[in-house]
């Protein structure tokens, strides 16, 4: 989270319009619950043309307040990702020189590539879509409890219930990315070689040989 402090700023604003959007979502069946009950109890045409109005009002809303929110996501992505390839670049220029040696330069550029941008989807996913979501619940079950209780606790008996799984399968989870990640990092390190020493391949014919040697 120390990458995405510098930009506190743009995070709040983004946290803050999608408590906005989160509330716009929760008051769209509020509206509906209107229209009927109106409905329901005096046909009248204003009643319609209110709830429609307010619908209206609302959808320009959240694609204005959605495309402003995707530019501003993007913009601190990018800059928290500029952020974190130049502390990567600084740190491998201190790296001794045995670590260079040991990794190799495609096993090196494969968890690079992959350990940056899983930690930029990992952040993004915390800050722009697991607190929205957190922020979208409490408004929801607020609203929920308000209407009916008894529905509101139904609903979220089943809540708890991909957190536990996650919990459960979160170990198993990083053990298999980690491995799956030193696997690719021997493939690319293999590439590298190959592609370093092509002069020499193909001047002693020794494609299909490189070849078997690789798929092996």
């Amino acid at each position: 989270m120390g990458f995405a402090l510098p930009y506190r700023g743009a995070v709040t604003g983004i946290l803050l319009i999608t408590l906005a959007l989160a509330a716009v979502n929760a008051a769209e069946p509020l509206i509906f619950k209107y229209v009927f009950d109106g409905l329901a109890s005096s046909p009248q045409a204003r009643v319609l043309l209110i709830g429609i109005a307010s619908l209206l009002g609302l959808g320009v809303f959240r694609e204005v307040a959605s495309g402003f929110t995707n530019w501003l996501t993007w913009q601190t992505r990018l800059s928290i990702h500029y952020t974190l390839l130049e502390t990567v670049v600084e740190r491998l220029h201190r790296m001794p020189l045995s670590f260079h040696r040991h990794e190799g330069v495609g096993a090196i550029m494969t968890k690079l590539d992959r350990g940056i941008q899983g930690f930029i989807t990992a952040l993004s996913q915390i800050l722009f879509n697991v607190f929205p979501a957190v922020l979208y619940l409490v408004i929801s079950v607020v609203i929920m409890f308000r209407l009916d209780w008894r529905l509101a606790s139904m609903v979220l008996f089943f809540a708890p219930l991909p957190a536990l799984i996650a919990t459960f399968a979160g170990a198993e989870q990083t053990r298999r990315e980690r491995t799956l990640l030193d696997r690719w990092a021997k493939i690319y390190s293999r590439f590298n070689e190959v592609l370093c020493g092509i002069v020499t391949v193909r001047s002693f014919s020794m494609e299909d040989g490189e070849k078997k040697r690789f798929i092996r």
